[in-house]
């Protein structure tokens, strides 16, 4: 089956935005270092409230983390990345870039572990159902990525409207044409 020229080229631009958008907001969400909870004083049951959710609650301070037990003592499929920030010596009053350690979600592939397997399979089901239904399957997608795939809701969106995406385009390719 040979596709329209005018098919493709929507398929090109439609996929690219989709791309372009989904990678900015996960680039925006993981990345910003909000030094807010830095040295706030913590516990462990309120360390999200008072630190947030790159920090780590040590010694009842909140701080950066410095190896991956740091994050997972407090949150569970996470890891330390260590990140160059800006930070402000005030021996010298100068501005100098220093590594930092954040909490940040695991990778998939080298971690890949039970829940991501039961996630993916569940994902796939709800996707054929709701393909065949008609309707994306966003309100199912981001609650099966966030309760059984344990996945942050700023991961689990994007990857939602990655798989409404090619839900849309595998309709649309094998249904239309």
């Amino acid at each position: 089956m040979v596709l329209p020229r005018r098919a493709v080229i929507l398929f090109c631009v439609l996929l690219s935005i989709c791309l372009w958008s989904t990678k900015a907001e996960t680039y925006n969400a993981l990345t910003t270092t909000n030094t807010a909870g830095i040295g706030a004083t913590c516990t462990i049951t309120t360390y999200r409230r008072d630190c947030g959710d790159s920090f780590v609650c040590r010694n009842s301070t909140c701080g950066y983390c410095n190896v991956d037990a740091d994050c997972l003592q407090m949150k569970a499929n996470s890891r330390c990345q260590m990140r160059k920030i800006f930070v402000d010596n005030l021996v010298t009053r100068q501005t100098v870039l220093a590594d930092r350690g954040f909490c940040v979600y695991k990778n998939l592939f080298p971690d890949f572990n039970f829940f991501d397997g039961v996630s993916s399979i569940t994902t796939f089901v709800v996707g054929v159902f709701s393909s065949s239904g008609g309707v994306g399957g966003g309100g199912a997608f981001v609650p099966i990525l966030q309760g059984i795939g344990r996945y942050p809701s700023e991961l689990a969106i994007p990857i939602s409207k990655v798989m409404i995406f090619g839900s849309g385009l595998c309709n649309l390719c094998f249904v239309e044409f």
